[in-house]
């Protein structure tokens, strides 16, 4: 290797998903990558560009001779500065525009190299629901990084989403067989009532008269002491209550067995579902009590645009060099446990404004923001004659939009709370109108309120709280 080039810092460049929360992030870790000797390249849409330089001015994005701003193309209309852009039609570009642009900035950065002192592009830093970055790595033949934004039991969700493409998901008709010990069964009876299980006509929790529609099938559990004594004859009762159910379908309108879901500890049915050659899903690793109702809505009515956008970056993430999370172990370490027994690596690096807020406080990083919203102020003023830990924050993000009705619902849920709250309200809020609310709501809680039309950002807010503790 030229000996020029070992001396020459390594050259990251970083690329957020293109909504205001992954910006953040992104540029918080890009941050902490230069304090720790990086070359940065921190790319941006042209149109999140903009809007970044209208709200922090015309010279917040000059950067440094080692932290510089790239941007490319949308691949889309021009849409107004002041409003956030259509969040399907976004990803829908990225999955077929970026690419191209994306590659022509690692290009442009690697030929540079050869006329200035910095180094090619060393490696990626991506967003982990964004693909093409991926794929571009691959191309270059660097190392990738993907950033998640998100929690790790979010992402572990994702990861486990490909369930809803071997039929499994979503479970809307589906005719259910919920199948217990007869020692549960008994319990359940005693402490709810006779009737508590007896089911629906799709949804069988009870025996029938008729032997051959006996959905509510029992495993003949007596006792849990010992609790590992009748194990080894689990399998011949699953194997059995499996024939029973296809037998009685033949004589009924119900469908033979086409799925069945368990517990991941329960692993004894695997080799039963394998002899009957029907699939099987299992519930997250490391993601304790968690229930369908808790999955985004468009993992369960299946087709939905929104999910294969988000799904095939997810998909692809396990090509990636590491994982960086914005979390912490001591927070998910059940979870985390779970997903470093996967590939790639994982690294928790949460939470990350904490760490920001050790950079040293003359260093030129701190005046570098990435807020594309005209920030509010005046709310920190409001914060200052609140009760300590008395005030409610509230704000959905930059792309969620509701129905009037659901705002409605929301203010007045936040107003029973009985806490002053600070609401962020974007102007497009509201689908379709005006984010208004109810006169009567704002007379009642008036004292309580304060509401603004733009983020403030979260270093502000925790300089404030800082302050104040």
């Amino acid at each position: 290797m030229n000996s020029s080039l070992v001396a020459k810092k390594p050259h990251a460049v970083c690329i957020p998903a293109p909504f205001q929360s992954h910006i953040i992030a992104m540029l918080k870790l890009a941050k902490l990558l230069h304090l720790k000797g990086f070359h940065i390249t921190f790319v941006n849409t042209k149109y999140n560009h903009q809007r970044i330089l209208k709200s922090r001015g015309a010279d917040s994005l000059n950067g440094l001779p080692d932290f510089k701003f790239e941007t490319t193309p949308v691949g889309l209309p021009e849409s107004d500065i002041n409003a956030s852009q259509d969040m399907l039609a976004l990803l829908k570009s990225m999955a077929s525009n970026f690419l191209g642009p994306f590659r022509n900035v690692i290009t442009k950065l690697n030929e540079a190299s050869a006329f200035s002192d910095n180094t090619p592009v060393t490696c990626i830093v991506s967003d982990v629901f964004m693909s093409f970055p991926v794929e571009a790595a691959e191309e270059f033949g660097i190392p990738i990084a993907l950033l998640c934004t998100v929690s790790a039991c979010v992402l572990m969700i994702y990861l486990h989403s490909q369930h809803l493409q071997r039929g499994l998901l979503p479970l809307k008709g589906f005719h259910i067989t919920f199948v217990n010990t007869e020692y549960n069964h008994q319990r359940i009876l005693k402490s709810r009532g006779a009737d508590s299980l007896n089911g629906l006509p799709d949804f069988k929790l009870k025996p029938s008269r008729m032997a051959y529609q006996r959905h509510r099938h029992r495993l003949p559990l007596k006792t849990y002491y010992p609790f590992l004594s009748p194990w080894p004859k689990l399998p011949r009762s699953i194997s059995n209550v499996i024939t029973k159910l296809n037998e009685a379908s033949t004589f009924s309108d119900n469908p033979p067995l086409l799925a069945l879901y368990r517990m991941l500890s329960w692993a004894f049915p695997i080799e039963v579902f394998e002899e009957f050659g029907i699939p099987t899903a299992l519930l997250c690793a490391g993601v304790k009590d968690i229930r369908l109702k808790n999955l985004p809505s468009f993992f369960l009515e299946g087709g939905d645009a929104l999910y294969n956008y988000v799904q095939a970056p997810i998909e692809r993430a396990t090509n990636a060099s590491a994982i960086i999370i914005n979390t912490f172990d001591a927070l998910e370490s059940s979870v985390l446990e779970a997903m470093r027994t996967l590939p790639p690596p994982i690294y928790t690096i949460g939470p990350l404004q904490l760490l920001i807020e050790q950079l040293p406080q003359n260093t030129q990083l701190r005046s570098i923001e990435s807020n594309i919203w005209i920030e509010n102020q005046h709310c920190l003023q409001w914060l200052d004659i609140q009760e300590l830990n008395s005030v409610v924050y509230v704000s959905f993000g930059s792309h969620t939009v509701m129905t009037p009705e659901q705002l409605i619902e929301i203010a007045w849920g936040l107003a029973n709370s009985k806490h002053p709250f600070l609401w962020v309200i974007k102007s497009d809020l509201v689908i379709g109108e005006a984010a208004i609310l109810p006169p009567e709501f704002t007379q009642e809680i008036a004292d309580r309120i304060r509401l603004v039309s733009a983020r403030t950002s979260p270093e502000s807010l925790f300089h404030w709280w800082v302050l104040n503790t």
